[in-house]
């Protein structure tokens, strides 16, 4: 180390013996040119790698085929017609749902004690509107067909066999079952069959609609009552026939 310093020393005295003996011209060209060798050394090290670095990021930049503008959501009219259509929406599903609280909060409840009183209004509900109340009965469950079972043959087990595989498969494969939105609010549902014409209908409709207890009409059947026999051999259309209405009518115990 410090033979380093004393040759380091040597080199400076060298340097300013031979440096003071310059004139001020000289002085100034050998820093000129020092200068310039300093600008060529930072110019091929430093400048020169990082053009070719900035020409391949633009030639890779043209390449993708950019767009000619380039915009910020605030001035792209697609994603301010995209945000203004979520923003309706939104403002809509709010709307809805304040309707829907205030209709149940001005819906009267229907409890086991009061819903005869209930059922017997809605009837009145369709006298009134002219119309003919031709049958009334709760909605009964389709039953399930059982099937008989059969003797065993060679053919039949193996067909046992391969339904209990089948069987088996599907079980292991998760299936989505769709319910039903009130499924937890106890109901009860009821079948109605009234007559009467088109315009009393539309009439009871719009009644219906306005309930003041909380029910859901539901599995519209519109149609024409059956022609009595003898009529029909005749051949002879009936003047003025009116229509009948099947519905379901379901109650909600809130």
């Amino acid at each position: 180390m410090r033979a380093l310093r004393r040759q380091l020393r040597i080199w400076k005295n060298d340097f300013l013996s031979v440096y003071l003996r310059l004139t001020t011209f000289h002085r100034t060209v050998v820093g000129l040119l020092l200068a310039l060798a300093m600008i060529m050394a930072a110019r091929h090290y430093w400048l020169n790698p990082l053009l070719t670095e900035i020409k391949t990021a633009k030639d890779k930049y043209e390449a993708s085929n950019p767009p000619d503008i380039l915009t910020t959501p605030e001035n792209d009219a697609e994603i301010q017609d995209v945000l203004t259509k979520i923003e309706g929406r939104s403002a809509m599903l709010e709307e809805r749902k304040k309707e829907e609280e205030r209709i149940a909060k001005s819906k009267q409840k229907i409890t086991q004690q009061n819903k005869t009183a209930v059922i017997s209004q809605f009837g009145t509900l369709i006298l009134q509107e002219d119309l003919q109340l031709i049958n009334t009965r709760p909605a009964t469950v389709p039953p399930v067909k059982t099937e008989t079972p059969k003797p065993e043959t060679k053919t039949n087990t193996k067909k046992k066999t391969e339904s209990a595989a089948s069987k088996t498969k599907t079980e292991q494969t998760p299936t989505t079952v769709k319910q039903n939105v009130n499924a937890d609010i106890p109901s009860e549902a009821y079948d109605y069959l009234i007559e009467g014409d088109y315009q009393n209908m539309l009439k009871f409709l719009q009644a219906a609609d306005k309930f003041e207890y909380p029910v859901k009409m539901n599995s519209f059947r519109l149609g024409f009552p059956e022609i009595d026999p003898g009529i029909a051999k005749l051949g002879a259309a009936p003047v003025n026939r009116r229509l009948q209405l099947k519905f379901q009518l379901t109650l909600y115990f809130y």
